[in-house]
């Protein structure tokens, strides 16, 4: 349980550390004129992922499907669209396993590279418009539908490096980190999908501090959770003491991993929520995952290939909030309460 603990304090220090370092870019910019937030600490179910791909850096678009249009202020090179994936068809045993079976995808010609100038700005275009669709989709991709050869084809055209995992039995897995100085303020964050038989049918995507994507415009978006858990510990360390807080929408296929500063004020652990939050989304397909729709955060985390629950608690057992008082109180612009939590409820990494 101390190493989980310590995992976990390494994990949330350099996402909080990840923060710190882009608000310290932020305030020197004004007086001039995540680090790496979670890696894969989990694993898939499928212990036989392989990895097949150790790198990619050729073109893509910036345009993911035929309805995305992203603009960018750059004059060099507009994107370009890309043409339609493959159908496909889903289709599911009792145990919610999906089998997917798809058309044969057609050969996906790479498409020109974003110009370095002006990649920041197709980044944050999609980030505030996301391709104009909602979550789960993702930057118009809609999971359920998108190959993995639509997203590896559109993700190389940031000239980013990609990795992917293939297993025998038909799940891939392909992330796209960033370290670009134009995105994120050069923090190191990742896109990670997740396809059976090819479909993509889940995406975990990492935000450093971006204003869409705060805990307050999520919920305002996605409506109140069904369960809200956190985790802290007890002081600080090293200077930092992070909390998170899971949010589970599974109607929506969305659960948000949310990491902030708290502060220890007496014997109480606070959490002010006040727009410098990191982010982490697990977005999924929830006919795919959830056909009955009978499944709970724990057994949505323990399935995930990067949420796993090391030492989490439902809200309501350790703090003054409840999830419909977190909702509440967080979407209401006259409130400014703080969550509070007694410090002696947790340990110390």
């Amino acid at each position: 349980m101390q190493q989980k603990e310590t995992n976990r304090f390494i994990y949330y220090y350099w996402q909080i550390m990840g923060l710190l370092f882009t608000i310290v870019v932020s305030i020197a910019g004004c007086s001039a004129t995540q680090s790496d937030v979670r890696g894969n600490e989990g694993a898939l179910t499928d212990t036989s992922l392989t990895a097949v791909v150790t790198a990619t850096a050729v073109p893509p678009s910036v345009t993911p499907k035929p309805s995305l249009t992203v603009t960018s202020t750059d004059t060099t090179s507009p994107p370009p669209s890309i043409a339609p994936g493959p159908t496909a068809t889903v289709t599911f045993t009792p145990s919610a396993t999906p089998t997917v079976t798809s058309t044969p995808a057609p050969t996906l010609l790479p498409l020109p590279t974003i110009p370095p100038q002006g990649r920041g700005q197709v980044y944050t275009d999609l980030m505030s418009s996301n391709g104009n669709c909602t979550l789960p989709c993702w930057w118009g991709f809609e999971l359920g539908e998108t190959s993995i050869d639509e997203i590896r084809q559109f993700y190389m055209a940031f000239d980013t490096f990609i990795s992917e995992q293939v297993s025998r039995s038909g799940i891939s897995v392909l992330t796209a980190k960033f370290e670009d100085s134009q995105i994120e303020n050069g923090i190191q964050v990742r896109h990670t999908f997740i396809a059976q038989d090819n479909v993509v049918i889940e995406a975990e995507i990492e935000v450093n501090i971006h204003p869409d994507y705060q805990i307050k415009p999520i919920l305002q978006q996605l409506g109140q959770p069904s369960e809200v858990w956190m985790w802290t510990i007890p002081e600080p360390r090293e200077g930092v003491l992070p909390a998170s807080f899971p949010l589970y929408f599974p109607a929506r296929g969305v659960l948000v991993s949310y990491a902030v500063f708290a502060e220890r004020v007496d014997d109480i652990v606070q959490a002010c929520f006040d727009e410098r939050g990191s982010t982490i989304l697990l977005l999924w397909e929830p006919t795919i995952w959830d056909i009955d729709k009978n499944k709970g955060f724990v057994e949505r985390a323990n399935e995930s290939s990067n949420f796993t629950l090391q030492g989490e608690r439902p809200i309501d057992e350790v703090s003054n909030w409840d999830a419909e008082q977190l909702y509440a109180i967080l979407t209401d612009p006259t409130r400014s309460e703080c969550l509070e939590t007694p410090s002696n409820l947790w340990a110390a990494p």
